[in-house]
């Protein structure tokens, strides 16, 4: 492999990424007649082919100021291994979520911003338990908003537990910034919960904010999808897949009543106080029927993202928009990733060799404030497109090479988490000031 020369940025390296399972191998492999293939990548470099392009700078008033400009083209360099390991006996495999192989970190991504002191976090849950008591006392719609919680708590739970949400529930700090106007808004029942005013980074790479609302829908989505993601990986005859199902059902009912009641959606902030959602939860009607929850978008964004691309917006799933396709897909990646970490590092290399990506278009925007002459960073994000990745695969025969070229073509959520890597990366350069990646505005020790 060629060296990346200096100025590269480093990526960790990914988990094992399930790729196919009872796939022939060579007569006369240890594991033959039959295994389980995943891929893993290891020495991933990043080097950007010359300077960022020129700066558009937009002033929003009141000493604020966006900026944004295009990085030049990157290219990632690093190292593949296509593993293999004994094939877990019968189990058919047709949408490639395997067990992964591997115990290297879930996310390749950066450490995430420090959660709230201990004290902070019980000033929350008093508030939370104070408004829950206010709830019950509302009448018999809040009693039976509390209910229906208390139902589905244990699964909720759970889903927090395997560590499957941390990863887009905690990015860039959206949810926790969320979460400390939710408490104000609430404690001291004063000023909407959703400020229209206010934006939160969002959990996906993207160089602008979202709304609170926005970012809540996404939340709800990854939610759901983990849920989905846990029933599926259990035996029917255990209890716990049907109470998934019914959490992931529920969430979206919840959702479902939000937008009637309250008119509140991904595009459309309509303030509310804290009084104002116990009046609406006091005056909504009666509890309708609870829709059939539907779990096939959740288990393939991917086949419903194309069916949408070739047909347009009326092949989209009901109750789901494109965008929200798109939050389920980067959820369900990141359920596949944290399943990589956990499991076993029980592969045996197959084929390694050399991969490479060219990106183009990769953007910075960020948004700084002057204060007392100086300028502090406000936020900070990185665009770029999913990476193609190519591999030196000139080696791989047979079926085992076959479905492994086959699987990697279809596998969107190896690109997305990488995508992601490669963002947050660049992301933490351009804050730094780091060579071709950063701006004169963020060499002054901003943020």
């Amino acid at each position: 492999m060629t060296d990346p020369g200096p100025g590269v940025l480093f990526l960790p390296d990914s988990p094992g990424y399930p790729l196919a399972s009872t796939v022939p191998l060579p007569e006369g492999h240890p594991f033959a007649p039959a295994g389980t293939l995943s891929l893993r990548l290891g020495a991933l470099g990043v080097t950007a082919e010359g300077e960022p392009g020129e700066a558009a700078v937009e002033e929003l008033g009141g000493g604020r100021t966006r900026t944004s400009y295009r990085l030049a083209p990157l290219v990632l360099t690093g190292r593949y291994s296509l593993d293999v390991r004994p094939d877990p006996g019968s189990r058919l495999d047709s949408a490639g979520d395997l067990t992964p192989l591997s115990t290297r970190p879930a996310s390749p991504g950066l450490p995430q911003p420090p959660s709230a002191s201990p004290d902070v976090k019980k000033e929350r849950l008093d508030t939370a338990r104070a408004e829950r008591e206010k709830l019950l006392e509302s009448g018999e719609n809040g009693y039976q908003l509390v209910a229906k919680f208390y139902e589905h708590n244990e699964s909720y739970a759970d889903v927090f537990d395997s560590g499957r949400v941390d990863s887009v529930w905690q990015s860039n700090g959206g949810t926790e910034a969320m979460a400390a106007d939710t408490h104000q808004a609430v404690h001291t029942d004063q000023g909407p919960v959703n400020d229209q005013a206010k934006t939160y980074a969002n959990p996906d790479p993207a160089p602008k904010q979202v709304s609170y609302n926005e970012n809540a829908i996404t939340q709800q989505l990854t939610m759901q999808e983990a849920l989905v993601h846990m029933a599926e990986r259990l035996e029917d005859q255990d209890p716990k897949k049907a109470q998934y199902q019914a959490a992931a059902g529920a969430a979206g009912d919840f959702g479902k009543r939000i937008k009637d009641d309250t008119h509140n959606d991904r595009t459309t902030v309509t303030p509310m106080t804290a009084a104002a959602v116990r009046a609406a939860v006091k005056q909504a009607a009666a509890t309708p029927a609870v829709t059939p929850f539907d779990p096939a978008p959740f288990r393939d964004p991917d086949a419903f993202l194309a069916r949408i691309a070739a047909e347009g917006g009326s092949a989209c799933p009901p109750g789901l928009t494109e965008a929200d396709l798109h939050d389920i897909r980067r959820a369900r990646a990141a359920c596949l990733a944290a399943d990589a970490a956990a499991a076993p590092a029980i592969g045996q290399p197959l084929h390694q060799g050399d991969c490479r990506a060219r990106v183009e278009g990769a953007t910075v925007t960020f948004e700084t404030t002057t204060r007392g002459g100086a300028k502090a960073l406000d936020w900070l994000t990185v665009q770029a497109p999913e990476p193609d990745l190519e591999l030196d695969d000139q080696d791989w025969q047979g079926e085992a090479g076959d479905t492994a070229r086959e699987r990697l073509a279809g596998m969107q959520f190896i690109r997305t988490l990488l995508r992601d890597a490669l963002a947050e990366r660049v992301a933490v350069a351009a804050r730094t000031g780091t060579g071709p990646y950063g701006h004169p505005d963020l060499q002054t020790g901003t943020g």
